[in-house]
């Protein structure tokens, strides 16, 4: 089995719940595993800020709510 090159995670939620909190949780965990990893999510919401705290890539991503077919088609 190869390691994986870099994982890409994918968040459209501009608040925290249960979902924001288990991206969190994997991440976390993969980082310790060394993982290399990259966050797409909203600039300002909280599980963005949380990642680039934690020192993993991010992206933001222009998305209006959290489901933005528009935001899918510009990645």
């Amino acid at each position: 089995m190869t390691d994986p090159k870099n994982i890409i995670h994918f968040d459209t939620g501009r608040g925290w719940r249960g979902g924001q909190n288990q991206v969190y949780l994997l991440i976390r965990e993969l980082k310790k595993c060394g993982i290399n990893q990259t966050l797409i999510a909203p600039g300002e919401s909280p599980l963005i800020q949380k990642i680039r705290e934690a020192g993993i890539d991010t992206y933001e991503l222009d998305s209006r709510d959290d489901i933005d077919l528009k935001a899918v088609y510009k990645l």
